[in-house]
């Protein structure tokens, strides 16, 4: 219940963000600048947050090292073991949460991005592509470059026409696990806030899927998959997770929660639905498009 409580909060907040600004917020600025859950703090009764958070900045600079040390209860499901990160470049203790923004039902890829060796080239423009068969036809949340309120990456309620009560908004994630080594500082950053690419999801598998989220390294700057070899066994089977290297298959991560049988999803309309693990595939896909005109049973 209590979790339900939180989507809904966080839902309202959406709502009023959108109610402001005529859109909702972009998943992402770039990958570093911050994220959806950063955005919307002055609509969660937060603004001391988003007033004192840089935006000129990454995450991991050491002017957001205070905020990036806060355990924020409002993104922190109960189910879950609060967890911490370690990130190179800045001394903070990253407190990692459970909320993260739905980008469709493929991958999220940046799109000029051509060999591992572009990974951390300037420019990216996040989109959710076509990945075998399954087709996004728009996603509730997309990521920007250069501007966190450029209006064609940041979706309008008037756009979603399949229905508000039919597309996913914001949906559960698991904590990813803080394993550094002696020679490598970086830790499993899924479920990271602050980072954009630890704050989404998608429906291309199944929630809780036994199926690995897919991330990418490119072997010197590893990023949020670096350590996923590194795992134990026991954590590998509560979080899997697998490099993505230079498949293009984009950054992949599943709904995932501690709550027996499913997990919980925050729609546009702000209602709050458990989903169960054994969801119809083809149905909870159509869950996550805005405009794709399919039907909806919840």
């Amino acid at each position: 219940m209590e979790c339900t409580n939180k989507l809904k909060q966080i839902g309202i907040a959406l709502h009023n963000y959108h109610d402001t600004h005529n859109n909702l917020p972009p998943s992402s600025w770039q990958s570093n600048y911050g994220a959806w859950a950063i955005i919307i703090t002055p609509f969660m009764e937060m603004t001391n947050i988003y007033s004192e958070y840089d935006f000129s900045k990454s995450w991991g600079d050491s002017a957001n090292d205070i905020l990036g040390n806060l355990r924020i209860p409002a993104y922190t499901c109960p189910s879950d073991t609060p967890r911490t990160s370690t990130y190179p470049y800045g001394e903070a203790n990253y407190k990692h949460h459970n909320y993260v923004a739905c980008v469709g039902n493929t991958g999220l890829y940046p799109m000029h991005r051509e060999t591992n060796d572009d990974e951390n080239a300037e420019g990216w423009i996040y989109q959710c592509l076509s990945t075998d068969t399954f087709v996004n036809t728009g996603a509730a949340f997309r990521a920007r470059s250069d501007s966190k309120w450029q209006t064609e990456v940041c979706v309008p309620f008037a756009s979603v026409t399949d229905g508000l009560s039919n597309t996913i908004g914001i949906g559960e994630y698991k904590q990813g696990f803080f394993i550094p080594t002696a020679t490598v500082k970086w830790s499993d950053l899924r479920g990271l806030i602050w980072h954009g690419g630890t704050t989404i999801f998608s429906t291309y598998h199944a929630p809780n899927s036994t199926e690995p989220d897919y991330g990418s390294s490119n072997g010197t700057n590893g990023t949020s998959l670096k350590n996923a070899p590194l795992q134990p066994p026991t954590a590998f089977e509560i979080l899997p997770c697998a490099h993505n290297g230079k498949v293009k298959k984009g950054y992949i991560y599943a709904a995932r929660s501690f709550h027996p049988g499913g997990v919980n999803l925050c729609f546009l309309d702000g209602s709050v639905h458990f989903i169960s693990d054994t969801v119809d595939m083809t149905t909870y896909r159509a869950m996550s498009t805005t405009n794709a005109g399919e039907t909806v049973s919840l």
